[in-house]
Formats: C-alpha cells, structure tokens, sequence
C-alpha cells in the first residue's frame, strides 16, 4: 500500500489504527493543537504520555499508548522544547529535528508497526509554526513507509 497523501482527516478523525505523532521531549509548555484535541479524545493515552515525558526520555525515543482506546499512538521525541531563543530577545517556535525523527521511523520499522498497523502521520511543515520543512519532512516519511505492507496516510489538515 505504502504512503498516502490524505487531504481530509485529521488525527482525530484518521481511521486508520496508530497515529504516528511527533512531540517535544518537555513536559511543560506544550504546542496546545494537537496535543489539546488529543487530551480531549484519548485522555488515557496524553496522561501515559505525560507521566513518560516526566520519567525522561531522550531524542529519538519512540513509546506507545495502545489499548484504552481503538486506536494506538505512537510517540516520538522529536524536538528538544517547544519555544528557543530566536537571538532577538524573543522566543520562536522550536524546530523538529531531522535525525530525531528518522530514528523514530526507524524504531518503528524496526519494531514492525508498519507490518501490524494501518498508519497516520501528520504533515509537519504545513503550518508555520511547525517550524519545519514540508518537503524534507514528506521525503523522509516516504524513504520509511513507501514500500509499507499496510496503509500509511500522510496528514494534511492535521
């Protein structure tokens, strides 16, 4: 099947079984969107997150939420803080990191999400706030999941 481009669903309304979502490896200050529609609809699964972020967990580091729920979360660290020093006086939005998120895809092929899971993964870099390339992020989304077994949906409207 391998990745989709889905211009329709967003993470809460994806059929698919595991949301792939990136996040910030800080407990405090979190982006409010998704993270605010996640703690609304899988309450269980933003708690566990929660509770991993303050055990500590490092760059990279993937972790699941599964069970509570028909749907299963697959975390992965991704950005070191949501806001840096933008050299101004200021703060801007924190980058996702290239590597960080391919070591993520790869703990995810490696643990075989994409041979057990229909997946969703949001497009980041489609907001400015992301404060990541669309491009860079879509190309290596696809070198991870074009030849997946199941359905891998590339979410626009996140």
């Amino acid at each position: 099947m391998g990745l989709t481009v889905d211009d329709y669903h967003t993470i809460i309304t994806t059929p698919r079984k595991m949301i792939v979502l990136p996040i910030h490896n800080s407990p405090v200050n979190f982006y409010r969107y998704p993270l605010s529609d996640i703690e609304l609809s899988y309450p269980m699964y933003y708690s566990h997150m929660r509770r991993m972020l303050d055990k500590g967990v490092d760059r990279g580091d993937i972790f699941v939420s599964e069970g509570a729920h028909e749907v299963s979360i697959c975390w992965i660290v991704a950005a070191r803080s949501v806001h840096v020093d933008d050299g101004e006086g200021g703060r801007k939005a924190a980058r996702f990191y290239t590597g960080w998120l391919k070591d993520g895809f790869e703990e995810i092929i490696r643990r075989g999400y994409h041979e057990k899971y229909d997946i969703a993964i949001p497009a980041l870099g489609v907001y400015e706030d992301d404060a990541t390339n669309p491009v860079i992020f879509w190309k290596l989304a696809r070198k991870y999941f074009k030849d997946s077994p199941n359905r891998v949906d590339f979410l626009l409207n996140w």
